[in-house]
């Protein structure tokens, strides 16, 4: 038998998650969380609430190589991964006002050290400047404390900050930006930790025409060739053209140069993000309810500000953030996150959803966790992956790096698999969810081991098909909602309406002209058929019927069965009183006075249908109960009393007051009569509740419920 080989080729990161997994859990806004860590093999990101932080804009987070999380701050507190102060963790000289607040650098040379690197803020006059803090994290019980603090590392400082991956593969480097200026400082984390002195570069525009210029982003591409800057607009001066600026950066030498201006006409746009791809750039406003996006590899600032494509939205958005996915996340003032699925594609079919995950009631804020530009795609030292089989799970790994000396690689496949080849192939028997593959990439010439890890579907892509739907009964229309979850996200969707109707739309609407049920089928479309999977639902398009019984007469004390025809299981009868079950299509009743029932049949649409029954009581004779007495002593209607028959057995008779507490009980000694007494004193005016039951002449139990009214 001829078996078909499908070879898809992958460049890295572009259609899963690639990173160490230190960027895998987030911290942000008043307790806001995402946690990118694959669970059994579903789809992240889950929504965390356990964060303590209060972060107004910038903040950052950390993780291991197994995307534990180690710390979070606000670049003036630092937090445990227990979700405490971190010791010595408080009074860090950043600011939470600042929008790139902080960011957490791993020292290359030594596996138990961090560089916090935090940014003062506008409303501080920047007087703290940049600073560096140093976290050892195996000390306090491997909680981690902050060991040294509020290091000065250069005096005039903006609101930005940035880090991007050496060319060597190993060392970072750490980019701010003078006050009021076009001057940039390159500093060099290393296996030795920070060189204190800065590779200096002047491009581009002084930025010193107004203070809010001094707030804004420094944002890298993954692949370490262009850096993004932009500001905040002065507010009493928005009929300035806005723009933004693009650099060159030389990740070998650490030197910032051919400044483009990109003008960006009514649009103010102070955050950014690069597509996974770095040839895409994506910029939100919190003033705008839309993105823009550039295509930054075009060869002049003239063509790139052609290229502008607005991808519209609901709400103004502040921060931008790469995940691990490698979609673009993007908060607001709200309780929601919206989401670029698709960044390396132009225009709408990015996939922008500006509300796709909710915080569970946490303020998503300003801005999202500042990382090195690489941290998801590593260009230097990763590796590419190659689906050779989609449809058996066969797939080619490929290991790289630019670090000299003698290399090995330690390969975890995520199904308790393990290699150390450099170009492995790999075969997944379960191909119904996703892996973590890990990465070891070690050197001679190396101080410390690389780690990558890829998140990967071994055919290629994971499919859980479903969707809801919204008959609207009085048009006939049905609305259908998709809520497929596929890796990496997709919008290939065939639909079949069960009326030789069909559509490709994400989210279509149809409408039947039969009355009908229906079963619909959304299918998921891959490149062949072992990559397709579908769901199917019944769509009950027809009229919704209820026939109560006619009204009727009935003796009180007697029960009656309410004999109801309908077409739906979905039944409701209102009010509930004197009922033994309201959901029941047919139920009983045993009614002590008049009352009128409305009963309401639903299908699975929410289409509905009413019809009522009205119930006449014919009270018992042989009893009387009076409705008002008035106990004050005149003479006049002082005692209440039931009036019944001498043949009528076993009587109970008791009064209560609203809040239910027992102020008269009748006896045969007492001839049944209140005298408005109850412990000693005289009740007060007001409702009262009596409660009759009996045994009748015909030995038929009973039992009456009532209101009585006392006045003095």
């Amino acid at each position: 038998m001829l078996k078909i080989y499908y070879y898809i080729i992958f460049t890295f990161c572009t259609v899963a998650y690639c990173n160490a997994q230190v960027g895998n859990v987030w911290h942000f806004g008043h307790t806001a969380g995402l946690d990118f860590n694959s669970v059994n093999g579903a789809i992240a990101p889950t929504v965390n609430s356990n964060s303590i932080m209060i972060s107004d804009e910038g903040c950052a987070s950390v993780s291991d190589e197994n995307g534990t999380l180690l710390f979070y701050t606000n670049g003036r507190k630092v937090f445990t991964t227990l979700h405490q102060l971190m010791k010595n963790g408080d009074s860090l000289n950043g600011n939470v006002s600042s929008f790139q607040s902080s960011l957490i650098i791993a020292h290359p040379g030594n596996k138990n050290l961090y560089y916090l690197f935090t940014s003062d803020a506008i409303e501080n006059n920047f007087a703290n400047g940049y600073q560096y803090h140093i976290i050892d994290i195996t000390a306090d019980n491997n909680k981690g404390e902050v060991i040294s603090k509020n290091n000065l590392l250069f005096g005039s400082g903006t609101e930005r900050l940035t880090a991007i991956q050496h060319s060597n593969g190993n060392d970072i480097w750490v980019i701010t930006n003078d006050k009021f200026s076009n001057t940039f400082r390159s500093w060099l984390v290393n296996c030795s930790g920070l060189q204190t002195t800065p590779v200096v570069s002047n491009s581009g525009i002084i930025l010193n025409s107004f203070g809010e210029m001094n707030i804004g982003a420094l944002v890298a591409s993954p692949d370490g060739k262009k850096i993004c800057q932009t500001h905040f607009q002065e507010s009493d001066i928005l009929n300035l053209t806005h723009y933004i600026q693009l650099f060159d950066f030389n990740a070998s030498t650490g030197v910032i140069s051919n400044a483009q201006k990109i003008e960006l006409s009514n649009k103010i746009m102070n955050a950014a993000a690069f597509s996974p791809d770095s040839k895409l750039l994506y910029l939100s406003g919190n003033t705008q309810k839309f993105l823009c996006q550039l295509d930054i590899s075009l060869p002049t600032p003239a063509a790139i500000i052609t290229s502008l494509d607005t991808i519209p939205g609901e709400y103004g958005l502040y921060g931008l953030q790469m995940g691990p996915d490698e979609k673009i996340y993007a908060t607001r003032y709200g309780r929601s996150i919206g989401v670029i699925h698709s960044p390396n594609q132009k225009g709408i079919l990015c996939n922008f959803a500006d509300t796709s995950i909710q915080t569970n009631g946490a303020l998503a804020q300003l801005n999202l966790p500042n990382f090195i530009n690489n941290i998801f795609a590593d260009p230097y030292s990763n590796f590419t992956y190659s689906f050779i089989d989609s449809c058996t799970g066969i797939v080619q790994f490929n290991g790289f790096t630019n670090i000299a000396g003698t290399v090995s690689y330690a390969w975890n496949f995520g199904d308790g698999n393990f290699s150390t080849l450099a170009n492995p192939v790999h075969t997944y028997t379960n191909l119904n969810r996703l892996y973590t593959v890990k990465l070891k990439i070690t050197s001679s010439a190396n101080c410390a081991p690389i780690y990558r890890s890829h998140i990967i579907a071994p055919r290629g892509i994971l499919l859980k098909p479903d969707f809801d739907f919204t008959l609207k009964c009085d048009s006939g229309l049905v609305y259908f909602s998709n809520k497929t979850i596929t890796f990496p996200f997709l919008n290939n969707y065939a639909w079949d309406f069960g009326d030789n109707t069909s559509s490709s739309l994400v989210n279509p609407v149809h409408q039947y002209t039969t009355l009908s049920n229906y079963t619909v089928v959304l299918k998921i479309l891959g490149v062949n058929s072992c990559l397709q999977n579908s769901i199917s639902k019944t769509i009950p398009y027809n009229v919704i019927q209820i026939q109560a019984p006619p009204d009727f007469t009935i003796n009180e004390n007697e029960s009656a069965v309410l004999n109801t025809i309908t077409n739906s299981t979905q039944i409701l009868w209102s009010p509930a009183t004197y009922m033994n079950n309201p959901a029941l299509v047919s139920p009983t009743v045993t009614p002590l006075q008049d009352i009128t029932y409305i009963v309401t049949a639903k299908n699975e649409a929410n289409c509905f249908a009413k019809d009522t029954v009205t119930i006449k009581v014919n009270p018992i004779k042989e009893i009387y109960i009076p409705t008002v007495f008035s106990p004050n002593g005149d003479g006049k209607n002082d005692h209440f009393y039931p009036t019944f028959s001498r043949t009528i057995q076993q009587i109970n008779f008791t009064v209560y007051n609203r809040w239910g507490q027992e102020v008269f009980r009748g006896t045969p000694q007492n001839n049944f009569t209140w005298n408005g007494i109850s412990k000693n004193k005289p009740v007060t005016t007001g409702t009262y509740v009596w409660k009759f039951s009996a045994i009748l002449s015909n030995g038929v139990p009973i039992k009456k419920t009532g209101t009585l009214l006392v006045l003095k």
